[in-house]
C-alpha cells in the first residue's frame, strides 16, 4: 500500500480501510470497511482487493507486512464473505496490527 507521495503507508487515527471481497464463484462483490485508531502519520485512504485464497491469520498478518513494505498485492479469499464474516476477519487483523474498530459493514 503506497501513499500518493510515494511512501510507505502507516496507520493514522483518521484513516479508513477498505477491503473489496470477491467470491471468485459468483463474482460478487462485498466491501468492508475499518477505521485504525493510533497516531502515525499515514494516508488519509487506503483499498485493498482481496482475489487471493487464504486464511484469515495469514491475511491479518500479510496486511500488516504490505503496509510496511509499502506494496500492492491481491490475495484471495475462497468463500463469499457476509458481514459476520467480514468482521472475524477485522478481529483477526485487529490482533496483528493492534487496536483498530469496526467502523462499518458495507
Amino acid at each position: 500500500l503506497v501513499c500518493d507521495n510515494g511512501r510507505p503507508y502507516r496507520c493514522s487515527s483518521t484513516d479508513v480501510f477498505r477491503a473489496h471481497v470477491v467470491d471468485t464463484t459468483t463474482n460478487q462483490e462485498v466491501n468492508c470497511v475499518i477505521e485504525p485508531s493510533g497516531s502515525l502519520v499515514g494516508c488519509s485512504q487506503v483499498t485493498v482487493s482481496f482475489t487471493a485464497r487464504v486464511s484469515g491469520e495469514y491475511l491479518a498478518k500479510f496486511m500488516m507486512n504490505e503496509q510496511i513494505l509499502g506494496r500492492e498485492r491481491r490475495i484471495v479469499y475462497p468463500d463469499i464473505l457476509d458481514h459476520r464474516q467480514c468482521k472475524v476477519i477485522w478481529r483477526e487483523l485487529q490482533s496483528v496490527v493492534g487496536k483498530l474498530n469496526v467502523v462499518d459493514i458495507e
